[in-house]
């Protein structure tokens, strides 16, 4: 049970603290208060995809991090051009391995 959850630099949020209690809890509030928010930062928790447009820019160095996330971020796609272009040149091969001589 998630019993209290603090965000800090997330989105428009520079620092909140929330406590839950045991039971129902209930989101209020008026659009623009910041209820997604909450939603989306517990999301997180349960290994959802993040994006680096959650952090905000330019506080205690989360434009850097924002920065290292992009590079990985290509470094990992750049990675998978020569793997796609190995599988093609290979597809001869694992086509009948897999499924037989029927699929030449």
């Amino acid at each position: 049970m998630l019993r209290s959850l603090y965000i800090k630099n997330f989105i428009l949020v520079d620092e909140l603290s929330v406590d839950f209690n045991s039971g129902f809890n209930v989101f209020t509030g008026e659009t623009g208060a910041g209820k997604s928010i909450i939603i989306n930062a517990i999301s997180l928790l349960s290994n959802k995809r993040s994006s680096v447009s959650y952090i905000q820019n330019n506080k205690d160095g989360m434009n850097e991090l924002k920065k290292l996330l992009e590079k990985s971020l290509m470094f990992i796609f750049l990675l998978s051009i020569p793997m796609c272009i190995g599988c093609l040149l290979v597809i001869d091969e694992f086509v009948p391995f897999f499924f037989g001589k029927g699929y030449d």
